[in-house]
């Protein structure tokens, strides 16, 4: 995606738009280099591609395997050899397929320090410019339900079934050229304006306020440094705990850059019953993962305590307007009468059994919109979710408001997640939105179970963009999950969206954003592949 900026004007402080490029090339995620275990910093040049190139360089290949393959087997199954390689036939055909599909390799677990440097310049012929950048600050613990540390809870006698880690952001340090100063993540530490800290190049410095309770108030918060220059700007939280960078640009076309470091633990989860990605994977397959047999229906979304999340999110038709002037425009939109049309002919494909199961409609909306929505980056003005579905290409955050459009159609409560998502090999790293969803379970499996009904219910990740169904994968970090509280229409994704504030007499649009890893990336467990089969 690419950088927009709001309406200009003569105001001291002018909003602009930070967008997520979220453009993860499935290329590269594909590609089959190992980390690189120099001990040191490497810089990398780096642009996403289409999957489509992917598929024609691998084409050939993929080709000859699968007759290799199949030449093999043919030679097995008329040998003395015969009955065992019968009982192994299902397998054997089984890879033979692998061999023929595209498919998108993980890594299992994953210990890695990701650098994010984030850059602002001035106009050559200015004379300096002030500026606020608001960061979030991740939680140091993102589990298989959302924060919550509870999987289930025993109807019978409250116990609960731990929620698993699956990602643990460990320490965050960030100042100009070397990230020494530490921000933290384990405590909700507040650091006011007044004791916030000098960065080294004497020009700016963070602190890390208490998040804003109520929305419509006005700042309270006034800068140390440059007061009554900010009376537009904000410099509360509004979304959740944040970092707050301050600053001045020299004049003459200078230039600041902040240095952010993350050390992250992360771990693949999925939440499907029947995913067939292996053993060596974290997560419900086998056990309690969701399936079409014990999803529930649509009327037990509002059943126990998948309810408040239906009520904020699912009955929401429309949610999160991105616009900033002109005409309004909702990014999702279950109300559009091509998203309903669509909906239904989704429903209308489903077998008649699975014409009321939430999973099911989820899942084949999810097929629909991966199949026939072309990966476009760089599209302006952003489109919503309707226009993605109408004219079938759209980057991250474009295909994630068609999927949920869909599922806001049909009151399934879906929401955003932020982050950056890292290729496979890790020699990839943009900024990346995705989505949440609510599934809840039917009311027979929760008694069969012995669950609670406030409890029998999945909160799961969904990358329609990546192929990542009811998927978490490690590279895929987490820094801001959207919550209900104080939520209203999805003003908060506005703010996490609009974090920069400036001066537009004296600073240029540009901003630049760098990832690297540093250091020697742990991969102890391997990697596991996820098949892209059309229709599935």
């Amino acid at each position: 995606m690419t950088d927009t900026r709001g309406p200009q004007s003569h105001a001291p402080a002018t909003g602009v738009r930070v967008r997520r490029g979220g453009q993860l090339a499935h290329p590269s995620e594909q590609r089959k280099q190992r980390p690189k275990k120099s001990g040191k910093k490497t810089k990398k040049n780096r642009r996403t591609r289409a999957v489509s190139a992917h598929l024609k360089r691998r084409r050939n290949k993929n080709a000859r395997n699968a007759a290799i393959a199949i030449i093999l087997a043919g030679v097995f199954l008329f040998t003395p050899a015969q009955d065992t390689v019968k009982e192994q036939s299902s397998k054997m055909f089984g890879d033979v397929v692998d061999l023929l599909v595209p498919f998108h390799e993980h890594p299992v677990t994953a210990n890695y320090t990701l650098e994010h440097k984030l850059s602002f310049e001035a106009i050559p012929t200015g004379s300096g410019a002030l500026f606020i950048y608001r960061m979030p600050i991740p939680a140091y613990e993102r589990t298989a339900k959302s924060y919550d540390s509870a999987l289930f809870v025993s109807s019978d006698t409250a116990e609960e079934i731990p929620a698993p880690a699956i990602q643990r952001v460990t320490a965050m340090r960030v100042g100009v050229g070397t990230a020494n100063i530490e921000v933290p993540v384990l405590e909700d530490e507040i650091r006011d304006a007044a004791d916030a800290i000098q960065l080294a190049d004497g020009l700016s410095s963070v602190w890390w306020p208490e998040p804003k309770v109520e929305h419509g108030v006005p700042s309270s918060v006034e800068s140390p440094r440059y007061e009554g220059l900010w009376e537009n700007a904000q410099y509360d939280c509004e979304y959740g705990r944040c970092m707050i960078w301050e600053g001045v640009i020299p004049k003459s076309g200078g230039r600041t850059t902040l240095t952010i470091e993350y050390d992250i633990e992360a771990i693949a989860y999925t939440w499907d019953g029947e995913a067939p990605l292996g053993d060596n994977v974290a997560g419900m397959s086998g056990g309690y993962g969701m399936t079409t047999s014990n999803a529930g229906s649509f009327d037990d979304l509002h059943t126990g305590g998948i309810t408040p999340l239906s009520e904020h999110f699912g009955d929401s038709k429309t949610w999160y307007d991105p616009s900033t002037g002109g005409i309004s425009m909702a990014a999702i939109d279950g109300s559009d009468p091509l998203v309903i049309s669509l909906a239904d002919e989704i429903t209308a494909s489903l077998p008649p059994e699975q014409s009321n199961n939430t999973y099911a409609y989820s899942h084949a909306a999810f097929i629909w919109v991966r199949d026939n929505v072309e990966y476009v980056v760089g599209l302006t003005p952003p489109r919503n979710g309707p226009t993605c579905i109408s004219e079938k290409n759209g980057d991250c955050d474009e295909q994630s408001n068609a999927w949920m459009s869909l599922l806001r159609v049909k009151g399934v409560p879906t929401w955003y997640e932020f982050g950056i998502l890292g290729a496979g090999d890790f020699s990839t790293f943009e900024p990346h939105g995705w989505s949440n969803v609510a599934l809840p379970y039917s009311g027979e499996w929760c008694t069969e179970q012995g669950f609670t009904t406030e409890s029998c219910y999945i909160e799961a990740s969904v990358d329609v963009t990546n192929n990542k169904w009811l998927l978490h994968t490690p590279t895929a970090y987490t820094n801001w999950i959207e919550p209900i509280s104080d939520n209203e229409g999805g003003m908060l994704v506005k703010t996490m969206y609009y974090r920069l504030y400036y001066d537009s007499r004296q600073m240029n649009d540009v901003s630049t954003k760098e990832f690297d890893i540093l250091g020697t990336t742990e991969l102890p467990d391997g990697t596991f592949r996820v098949n892209w089969i059309p229709g599935r």
